[in-house]
C-alpha cells in the first residue's frame, strides 16, 4: 500500500492501493483530544447547544470548538491513544449514533440521565467505558467515557461482516485457503480448514456467532479478491485491501475516531475505536436485516458445500435460554475479549416497543461485563 499524493490538512487524501489496483478516497480523521473542563447542554429534541469550555478540542467533523487555551492538533499516535485511553479527563461525547457525516459534531451530557441516577460508578464493576442508548428516542440513557480510545477486540468483526456485504452476496461461495496462517494459535475458531467451501452467509455466521477468527480472514481475502478480481492479490495484499475497505466503511457511517488494522480484532497498537463509534456500528447492523438476523442467532448447525459439518453456539450468553444471564428481550449483538481490550459486550434489546443498545468495554472479566449490562438493562422501567 503506498500513498501516491496528498493535499494540505483538511483536504481529502488520495491513497492508491497497490495491492488492490484501485484508488480509494479517504478523509483524514481528526485527532482525539482531551477537553480539560467543559460543560455542554444538548436538547434531545432541538439542535440548540450551549457550550462553555477552557480548551480547544478537535472533534470528529471539521468543526473546531475554541476558547482561551489552545490545544495543538497533532496526528494520532500510539502514545497519544494510550494516554487518552488511560485518562479520566476525556469527557467529550459525540452526537447520537444516527447523525450523518455532514452534521456538525455536538455533545451529550455524561451520566446525568434517568438511568444514571441509579447507576453510579460505585455500584458497577470496573470498565473502561459504557453506554446505554435508546434508538427510538435517539438519546443516551447512560454514558461513561464514550469517547475514550479503546481496543475493539472481537467487536471489529461486525465491521468485517458489514464491509463484506458491500461487495459480496450471502449466497456467494468461497474456499478457505492459505489465509489460515494469519490466525493466531490462541484465537477462537469456527472449525474451518483449508479446502472447505462455504457461502458468505455461513462464513459470517461462523464469525459472528462462534466469533471465529478463521472465518474473519477467509471473509477478508475473499471479499478483497471479489472487489478486485484481476489483481491476483496475495493473502497479505488481500487483507490489506480489505482493511482499507473496512476503514472506508467506518468513515462512511460516522465512525470518525476508529481505525482498523485487521479483520478479526486481534490487538494492535494502531487499531482503536470508541464506544460512541461502536454505537454507530451497532445501529448499522440492526438496520441490516441480514446482519441483525445473524447476530440474534443463538445456535446454528451448518453443512459446508464440501460435505463437512459443524455447529456454532453464540458467545453472547444473553441469547442462551439455558444461561442465568439470559434476557428474552436481547436481540444480539457481539462479544469480544483480548488482552488490551479486556472483556467487551455490545448488546441490543427490544422492550416495550423500543430498541436499546448497550456497550460495555474494558472489563476485567466476562462476569463484570455481563453484570454492568444486566444492571443497565434492568434499570429500564
Amino acid at each position: 500500500m503506498g500513498i501516491r499524493k496528498f493535499f494540505a490538512a483538511g483536504c481529502c487524501v488520495l491513497i492508491s492501493l497497490t495491492s488492490c489496483g484501485k484508488t480509494v478516497e479517504r478523509v483524514p480523521r481528526k485527532p482525539v483530544s482531551v477537553i480539560t473542563t467543559s460543560t455542554t447542554t444538548l436538547s434531545a429534541t432541538t439542535s440548540a447547544v450551549s457550550t462553555q469550555t477552557t480548551a480547544t478540542a478537535y472533534i470528529a467533523s471539521d468543526t473546531v470548538v475554541q476558547s482561551t487555551a489552545a490545544v495543538t492538533a497533532a496526528p494520532v499516535q500510539t502514545a497519544a491513544i494510550a494516554a487518552a485511553a488511560t485518562s479520566a479527563a476525556v469527557q467529550t461525547t459525540s452526537a447520537p449514533p444516527r447523525t450523518t457525516a455532514s452534521t456538525a459534531a455536538t455533545t451529550t451530557q455524561t451520566t446525568t440521565t434517568e438511568i444514571a441516577a441509579s447507576l453510579t460508578k460505585e455500584k458497577l464493576p470496573q470498565c473502561k467505558s459504557a453506554a446505554f442508548y435508546c434508538r427510538n428516542d435517539d438519546s443516551y440513557l447512560y454514558s461513561d467515557s464514550i469517547n475514550m480510545c479503546i481496543a475493539p477486540a472481537g467487536l471489529v468483526k461486525l465491521a468485517t461482516a458489514a464491509t463484506a456485504l458491500k461487495y459480496t452476496e450471502l449466497s456467494d461461495s468461497f474456499t478457505v485457503g492459505s489465509e489460515m496462517k494469519f490466525v493466531d494459535s490462541d484465537a477462537i475458531r469456527a472449525d474451518l480448514a483449508q479446502g472447505n467451501i462455504l457461502t458468505m452467509n455461513d462464513l459470517i455466521a461462523g464469525m459472528l456467532i462462534a466469533s471465529g477468527n478463521d472465518a474473519a480472514y477467509t471473509i477478508a481475502v475473499s471479499t478483497a479478491r471479489a472487489y478486485e478480481p484481476d489483481a491476483d492479490l496475495s493473502d497479505s495484499e488481500a487483507v490489506d485491501c480489505f482493511v482499507d475497505l473496512m476503514n472506508k466503511f467506518a468513515y462512511n457511517i460516522g465512525m470518525y475516531n476508529t481505525n482498523f488494522t485487521n479483520p478479526d480484532g486481534w490487538d494492535d497498537a494502531n487499531q482503536y475505536t470508541t464506544v460512541s463509534d461502536l454505537m454507530r456500528l451497532a445501529d448499522y447492523v440492526l438496520n441490516d436485516p441480514q446482519l441483525s438476523d445473524i447476530v440474534s442467532t443463538h445456535y446454528k448447525y451448518v453443512t459446508f458445500q464440501t460435505g463437512q459439518y459443524t455447529d456454532w453456539i453464540n458467545t453472547n450468553q444473553l441469547l442462551n435460554a439455558q444461561s442465568a444471564r439470559y434476557i428474552p428481550e436481547c436481540i444480539g449483538i457481539k462479544t469480544g475479549t483480548t488482552d488490551d481490550g479486556g472483556s467487551c459486550l455490545l448488546s441490543a434489546f427490544s422492550k416495550n416497543g423500543k430498541t436499546y443498545i448497550s456497550a460495555v468495554t474494558g472489563c476485567l472479566s466476562d462476569d463484570d461485563c455481563y453484570d454492568i449490562t444486566l444492571k443497565m438493562f434492568n434499570s429500564l422501567t
